[in-house]
């Protein structure tokens, strides 16, 4: 295995794909700077760039988006579903956060308290309550469990419980209860009325369904494909 210093920080590294990025022309196939170095340079570079030139590069970015807003907008949508996109995300928000907190909490007077009495916002802050009850409680670590998968869940149903198949306020109901091992995911969740999630308590969904009087062999076949497509 041959070695090389980098030209930056002067420290030898293995000449091979994994400190340093290829080159055709330099030596053993590899650039003259390392990559940790190359990528702070070269974001250095791209930085200093942006500044210098902000309204042609922001014409330019602008007229690619509105070409292919569809495109631009389905990377995105993909990207932040990654464990790298959600911790990025995570990231560019508390930033955002901390350097315009009179701007935050303005928004939030006005748009953020109007929001959770919506639908949406309240059954947001629900699930969220109920990842922190789940980790403090239980200690569960799983929860990839979202308001996206609960509307599924809800619309796969038929916006009926999926135990009875009444047409009422439904409510998450685990499979698994979350005082017995279960986790807080989608294939661990149910939508279900207040008298089945009441009934079952903490009961294995098997054993307290099939004798029950709510039970229903087309619904049972339902409930296991719904957990069969999201596993």
């Amino acid at each position: 295995m041959y070695f090389k210093t980098c030209k930056e920080c002067k420290k030898e590294f293995p000449a091979t794909a994994e400190f340093f990025h290829a080159s055709k022309t330099n030596l053993y196939g590899v650039k003259t700077v390392c990559k940790k170095c190359f990528n702070i340079k070269n974001g250095e570079y791209s930085k200093k760039r942006y500044k210098e030139n902000k309204e042609h590069v922001t014409a330019i970015n602008k007229k690619y988006y509105d070409a292919n807003k569809e495109k631009v907008l389905l990377q995105q949508k993909t990207y932040v579903q990654t464990d790298k996109g959600k911790l990025s995300n995570r990231i560019c928000v508390k930033k955002w956060v901390t350097n315009n907190r009179e701007k935050y909490n303005k928004y939030h007077e006005t748009y953020g308290k109007a929001y959770v009495k919506t639908e949406r916002g309240r059954m947001i802050t629900r699930i969220s309550q109920y990842k922190s009850q789940a980790k403090v409680l239980y200690g569960n670590k799983e929860d990839n469990f979202n308001i996206d998968d609960w509307l599924n869940l809800v619309k796969y149903f038929d916006n009926r419980c999926a135990y009875c198949g009444k047409e009422t306020k439904l409510v998450q109901e685990h499979i698994i209860p979350l005082a017995k091992g279960g986790t807080y995911n989608k294939d661990n969740i149910l939508c279900a009325c207040y008298e089945c999630n009441n009934n079952k308590r903490q009961q294995q969904m098997e054993k307290w369904y099939v004798p029950s009087y709510y039970y229903s062999e087309k619904r049972f076949k339902k409930i296991k494909q719904y957990i069969k497509s999201v596993s």
